[in-house]
């Protein structure tokens, strides 16, 4: 596996056609640019290569979240964040858009749920909110209101688990299929113990 080195997402310092797999984690929704990752992803792409992008659409952060699910109260406690998501996120359709006019074909999305990670307890969900812990969302609030808001949700958690909704976009360049390395892009999280 080939690995970029630090700096922006979409920054590789990879040569063109020289990777068969990029991987675009939880990036897309931090970029203003929506078209800029996969323009990048089509030139380090070896022809026949694939584009594996998953990120949350806003289709995804507004379905309803179970009662064990941290983000489920998330828009319930903070309504004010439903607009902060609806202007980072794309949609199913501006996605699939802007890897077609990046020149990505056979474009198709795929449902995916994650259990981001299980939690001990109280204290746990506690630290993990206050910390902002892979929650970028969470930026927008004041530490106030942060604070509120842990007390609140963890008062109303009965079983606590961090499962989210996710779509995964698959493509491939085209043409050609020779295969010639995997490069990964975008943010790494951990999933369940």
């Amino acid at each position: 596996m080939q690995t970029p080195p630090p700096g922006p997402g979409i920054a590789t310092g990879l040569p063109d056609r020289s990777v068969d797999i990029v991987f675009e984690r939880a990036l897309i929704h931090h970029l203003n640019d929506l078209g800029a990752p996969f323009r990048k992803a089509r030139r380090v792409l070896a022809p026949g290569g694939r584009l594996v992008v998953q990120d949350r659409t806003v289709e995804d952060v507004l379905l309803p979240g179970p009662t064990e699910q941290v983000r489920g109260y998330f828009f319930e406690k903070l309504p004010l964040l439903v607009d902060v998501e609806r202007r980072r996120r794309p949609s199913d359709e501006e996605g699939e858009a802007a890897m077609q006019a990046a020149g990505l074909g056979n474009v198709r999305s795929v449902p995916l749920a994650e259990c981001r990670r299980e939690y001990a307890g109280a204290d746990e969900v506690r630290g993990d909110v206050l910390a902002r812990t892979g929650r970028s969302i969470l930026h927008e609030l004041s530490d106030d209101q942060l604070v509120e808001f842990t007390e609140q949700l963890v008062d109303r958690l009965q079983s606590v688990a961090g499962i989210a909704s996710w779509t995964t976009a698959l493509c491939r360049r085209l043409p050609g299929d020779r295969l010639r390395g995997i490069v990964r892009l975008g943010t790494k999280r951990r999933g369940c113990r």
